[in-house]
């Protein structure tokens, strides 16, 4: 059982572990099965971890999976299929924007209800390919995520770390351009986040940019260093967000600061 913060409705509840941050007929079967025997790798890795806090006990098989595994969660979320949904909507209704002959159709009344047309199209195609991205290109990202200096932050405080149905958050302090995004793996000043345990959180982050971050290993003393963490969790995640206490009152407070966050139809696409 696990404690969970419902940032929609602001409701929090005690849950099954195993019936939150899932959905039904999300993935094909095929998926299914890639993700399930990634997940039975990538477990005794984690437990490693937790049971050592010492990222240099990792043999490179066992880094090469975590990789895979932070890979996964960042492309399998639900924030990652509305992302892919929205540059969908986006393109398929430039097309419709140029096209004369069907700006005339649709004048004429001969295409109904174009914008859910859009909307049905974009879904299939991002459902594609989210799909694609798990089945092809993890290995691609695994590889890019090897090259980031890793950093394994370690909780000292008694606020716990939150997780989220969209657990691998991103942030890059370094602006991006005009029409380019900066949370890119291979992004100059790119850090890279994923909570393992109320204690430990994983930091993967831009070499250049961030050289001197301790190698390996980082203590997390302040508990406004908990705060940053934690908002994170909250501000990226589709709407669930787990802990192991039942204190979500800093997700209140952000929430009344910064309403737009718990507005699941809110622009994903837009860079930090």
């Amino acid at each position: 059982m696990i404690w969970c913060f419902d940032k929609v409705t602001s409701r929090t509840f005690k849950v099954d572990i195993r019936k939150i941050g899932c959905g039904k007929d999300f993935y094909d079967e095929d998926s299914e099965k890639y993700l399930s025997n990634l997940e039975s790798q990538i477990s005794p890795v984690c437990k490693k971890i937790v049971e050592t806090r010492d990222l240099g006990k990792l043999n490179w098989t066992e880094r090469v999976t975590m990789a895979k595994f932070v890979a996964i969660q960042d492309t399998r979320s639900q924030e990652g299929r509305i992302a892919l949904q929205e540059v969908g909507e986006a393109l398929i209704g430039r097309i419709v924007e140029v096209s004369p002959t069907l700006k005339q159709m649709i004048n004429k009344g001969m295409v109904k209800g174009i914008r859910g047309i859009i909307r049905q199209k974009a879904a299939a195609m991002a459902k594609e390919t989210q799909i694609g991205l798990l089945k092809q290109e993890t290995e691609l990202f695994a590889e890019m995520l090897l090259g980031l200096q890793w950093v394994l932050i370690e909780n000292k405080t008694k606020m716990p770390l939150w997780a989220s149905d969209n657990p691998v958050n991103k942030y890059n302090p370094i602006k991006a351009l005009p029409y380019l995004g900066n949370l890119g793996y291979l992004c100059s000043g790119i850090e890279i986040f994923l909570p393992i345990s109320p204690v430990l959180c994983l930091c993967l982050c831009d070499l250049g940019t961030h050289r001197l971050v301790p190698s390996e290993k980082l203590l997390m003393q302040s508990k406004q260093n908990v705060i940053y963490q934690n908002y994170f969790q909250l501000a990226q995640s589709s709407r669930h967000v787990f802990s192991q206490r039942n204190d979500f009152s800093l997700a209140t407070k952000i929430l009344k600061a910064q309403p737009y966050l718990s507005n699941p139809l809110r622009k994903r696409t837009i860079s930090s």
